[in-house]
């Protein structure tokens, strides 16, 4: 398996890879009181469009897992540099995305492309590193609280 940066030739491979996570998101994260249902008829196109615009991005990196010309899975991180207006806050970096596709979790390749991502998220000056994932995805929960992430901020929806 190889780590290593998306290129311009990856981003077909990359649309697609972010069309389906985002069916599995809806058919496997959200809550039954969820108000999100569906995806619209312009979701493909729009999911495809900030895949591109991501990629293209001055402040937005794509490391991909490959092998064998394959690629099972992606991580895009991002140090955007914020500005706190009432708080001196330090460089905090983002993990945006994270997908491994199905037939290639539990193998070490999320470990793989995180640790690559977090040297790459240092070198981009970020001191911290944030992300954000659905409390009902129990492996990626996981996967960030062994990594030692905290929870900080906690969203919560109701039907009403």
């Amino acid at each position: 398996m190889k780590i290593r940066k998306a290129t311009k030739e990856d981003l077909g491979a990359l649309k697609e890879m972010a069309v389906e996570f985002e069916k599995e998101y809806l058919e496997t994260q959200l809550s039954e009181n969820s108000p999100y249902t569906s995806l619209n008829d312009q979701a493909e196109k729009i999911i495809k469009e900030s895949m591109e615009k991501n990629f293209n991005s001055e402040n937005k990196r794509i490391l991909v897992a490959e092998e064998n010309g394959e690629i099972m899975g992606h991580i895009m991180v991002s140090n955007d540099k914020i500005a706190g207006e009432i708080y001196n806050i330090k460089e905090i970096g983002s993990i945006n995305f994270f997908r491994i596709k199905k037939e290639f979790r539990n193998k070490g390749i999320a470990s793989a492309l995180y640790n690559e991502a977090i040297k790459l998220l240092k070198q981009m000056g970020a001191e911290y590193v944030s992300v954000m994932t659905c409390k009902k995805n129990k492996d990626a929960y996981s996967f960030y609280k062994k990594a030692g992430f905290e929870e900080y901020e906690m969203e919560f929806q109701k039907k009403i």
